[in-house]
């Protein structure tokens, strides 16, 4: 059984859990969460009493949050730089994302039914196959920014990105601005790097 050292489990009826990680359908190409034995969306208890504080704006508005990554193992950032060991794009294992903290939620919003609403980009800004063509790659990434400019053609998916937003900011937490779906606590590199697959005393 695991130990969550703090970590808290995040599930409301108004979240939908659906970790990216634990799919195929990811950079990695593997589901690298349930290889590892990860089934949970786990979070920092402060980052846990931010997000508890969004099912009413989400019931307000008819809408479910659809959370695909919070917490991340130690040994799933060490995949990700031997894949890509460039800090331009991720963060070195010994420095560690904010998600091997427990402080970052990537998320984006649906219908009540589960329908996911438009946005400018896929979530996580990954399509299958897109990653062999890295100029296209990058130039796709372009829409992920929140200083995108939409056509009018996308005007609902800027739409959606800014209320995902909004909603986001009312609870205390902050964008990042390169990437529509990735919101985070204030000065999440001040905390630790939790690792509950390193051995258990």
């Amino acid at each position: 059984m695991l130990h969550y050292k703090g970590l808290q489990k995040v599930e409301h009826e108004r979240f939908i859990i659906d970790l990216l990680y634990a799919t195929p359908n990811n950079i990695l190409k593997r589901p690298i969460y349930k290889e590892l034995g990860l089934d949970v969306c786990l979070a920092h208890p402060d980052l846990y009493e931010k997000i508890m504080k969004l099912p009413p704006l989400l019931t307000e508005k008819k809408l479910k949050l659809v959370i695909y990554d919070i917490y991340r193992p130690l040994a799933v950032q060490r995949e990700f730089w031997n894949m890509l060991p460039d800090e331009r794009y991720v963060d070195p294992p010994e420095k560690g994302s904010l998600h091997n903290r427990g402080v970052a939620i990537d998320c984006y919003l649906a219908k009540e039914d589960g329908t996911p609403l438009v946005f400018p980009t896929a979530p996580d800004g990954y399509v299958p196959g897109i990653d062999e063509d890295w100029d296209a790659w990058m130039a796709y990434l372009e829409k992920a920014h929140h200083s995108y400019d939409c056509t009018p053609e996308e005007k609902e998916a800027c739409e959606n990105r800014d209320l995902l937003r909004s909603m986001m900011e009312k609870v205390g937490l902050h964008v990042l601005e390169t990437e529509w779906w990735h919101y985070e606590i204030a000065d999440a590199y001040g905390y630790k790097i939790i690792d509950i697959f390193e051995e258990k005393n």
